[in-house]
């Protein structure tokens, strides 16, 4: 009788401790900041920098998105809207891996001669590896081009924004 009681105590202890040590022996997940300059050629725009702070677990990848909207309070017809999503984000053999997409809109007002505002678009979406605490560009050079074929490009368009981006763990 004793020892069906004292194997009974034993089964219970060993059956509670097994969910404790699984949740234990599984890794926590680790903390990325991942700082994205866009920077303008020929400094015509002051950078912008972007910061996005991800949890990464071995088993799922991280994720993470900014919204902004803004707009000049001399030209309220003037709006800009930029998305910066990470999707995917891992720990990789070189540092971290993630699929990156940014999205900048605007609205302009109407050029002279003209009724309809100007829409202006960038997209930019791409898979990057990047090495921890090292600046990487993450762009090649962007071109501007017109939403229809034939169109031309206009002389006053400001230039594409350049990306770097830099991981570190936190």
């Amino acid at each position: 009788m004793i020892r069906a009681a004292v194997l009974a105590v034993l089964a219970a202890s060993i059956c509670t401790a097994l969910p404790a040590q699984s949740q234990s022996a599984q890794a926590q997940p680790k903390h990325y900041r991942l700082t994205f300059v866009l920077s303008y050629p020929e400094g015509k725009q002051a950078p912008q920098i972007f910061t996005l702070d991800v949890p990464v677990s071995p088993e799922h990848g991280g994720m993470a998105q900014s919204s902004t909207a803004s707009g000049l309070t001399e030209e309220p017809q003037t709006v800009v809207q930029q998305t910066l999503q990470c999707m995917e984000v891992r720990e990789s053999a070189k540092g971290v891996a993630a699929n990156v997409s940014f999205t900048m809109d605007s609205v302009t007002p109407a050029p002279t001669g003209s009724s309809e505002p100007r829409h202006h678009n960038l997209t930019f979406q791409r898979q990057v590896d990047v090495a921890l605490n090292q600046p990487t560009r993450i762009t090649n050079e962007m071109h501007i081009r017109p939403l229809k074929p034939g169109d031309p490009v206009p002389k006053e368009t400001a230039p594409a924004p350049q990306i770097t981006l830099t991981a570190t763990e936190i």
